[in-house]
């Protein structure tokens, strides 16, 4: 894997130093409680401490900024996948001398067998498209 931009990268250093602020912060918001209220008051006016999940914000923030930021690096890969896939064009001719019955009992009947049996042969992942043509060719069913 490479980057586009892997000097975006460096601005990964920054989120320590967002954490470090984070939690002086919250240090400090504990001490300013201290100093201007009354501590013994406190569990008559809250019923319980915030806990762990205060910092579920936070941290959902930083993990996003770490996708964010690894994201503006533009990643990038060269995965090789073995393909195998085919396009068949099945031609029928449909002019008049497929009405000829010198096959039982007529070769146009007889080729319909043949592309019947061959469509049952094909693999699942080639695409198959019909062409019938006498005159002027014409599109009977597009590769699918």
């Amino acid at each position: 894997m490479s980057f586009h931009w892997p000097l975006v990268l460096s601005a990964l250093a920054v989120l320590p130093i967002l954490v470090a602020l984070y939690i002086d912060r919250d240090r400090r918001r504990v001490a300013s409680q201290a100093r201007f209220g009354n501590p013994d008051l406190l569990p008559n006016v809250v019923d319980r401490e915030p806990g762990r999940l205060r910092y579920l914000a936070p941290l959902v923030l930083l993990v996003a900024l770490v996708f964010m930021i690894v994201g503006v690096a533009r990643p990038h890969a060269t995965v090789r996948v073995p393909r195998e896939e085919a396009t068949i064009v099945l031609a029928m001719d449909v002019s008049r001398s497929m009405k000829a019955t010198d096959i039982q009992p007529t070769r146009l009947d007889a080729a319909r067998v043949a592309a019947k049996t061959f469509l049952d042969e094909v693999p699942e992942k080639f695409r198959v498209g019909v062409v019938s043509f006498a005159t002027r060719a014409v599109v009977g069913v597009a590769p699918t």
